[in-house]
């Protein structure tokens, strides 16, 4: 799963990335620790072009009679995501890509000898361009205006993080961003985007404990450690 990302490009330098519309939007700060519930970039074509706007990490469907008090789902596997009634109506109507420029996954150590510690790592392009996780929207009115939230898709751990963890956000290659993004596309094509990353396409290593914390947010957070 993806439980704790980073993102950290402003909003001209993302939409020049992906392609999209030049709109004023809401900066965000450069966050090394995205927990969820956070406010996120994504980047969907609902509009019919496509755009850069902010939502809140954490999918509650459309359907829910009462988002205060509904769980956010942070996560959706790709293998059921067509099926599952949170996910399905989303899947098929509202896609969007999530700019990121990594994830962090834990590993528990120490298991033959009683210890529990969990250890971070942190995972990131090898080249250090940005990713495209594959996300899904939902939007419902409340008396406040609109609530925006997203759920970012997983699916097996590609070869790199395989021995710390069996799960990974969906990254989308640049050539499929069209596909992910267009509401003309079939569901069986959007399956076929769901796979691991290829191997020596991403980097991993361990990273200080400090990431536990909600509170933490800087650049040291994703310094190399030794164990």
């Amino acid at each position: 799963m993806c439980g704790r990302y980073t993102q950290t490009a402003d909003p001209a330098e993302l939409q020049t990335f992906f392609d999209a519309d030049q709109v004023e939007i809401e900066k965000l700060k450069a966050n090394y620790n995205i927990t969820p519930t956070s406010d996120v970039y994504v980047v969907d074509e609902l509009s019919g072009r496509r755009q850069l706007r902010v939502v809140k990490w954490g999918l509650i469907p459309a359907w829910q009679k009462d988002p205060n008090n509904a769980k956010p789902l942070i996560n959706a596997r790709s293998e059921s995501v067509a099926e599952k009634p949170s996910f399905r109506d989303a899947f098929q109507t509202a896609r969007a890509i999530v700019p990121a420029t990594g994830w962090y996954e834990w590993k528990t150590l120490g298991l033959d000898d009683g210890d529990r510690t969990k250890q971070p790592f942190y995972l990131s392009a090898v080249d250090s361009t940005p990713l495209a996780f594959a996300g899904i929207l939902s939007a419902i009115k409340t008396e406040n205006g609109w609530l925006r939230t997203m759920a970012i898709l997983t699916v097996d751990a590609c070869e790199e993080l395989s021995n710390v963890h069996d799960r990974m956000p969906v990254i989308l290659a640049e050539a499929d961003w069209q596909k992910w993004l267009s509401p003309k596309s079939s569901v069986e094509s959007l399956k076929q985007l769901f796979h691991p990353t290829e191997p020596g396409q991403m980097q991993i290593y361990p990273v200080s404990q400090t990431v536990n914390s909600n509170r933490a947010s800087g650049a040291e957070l994703i310094s190399k450690i030794e164990l």
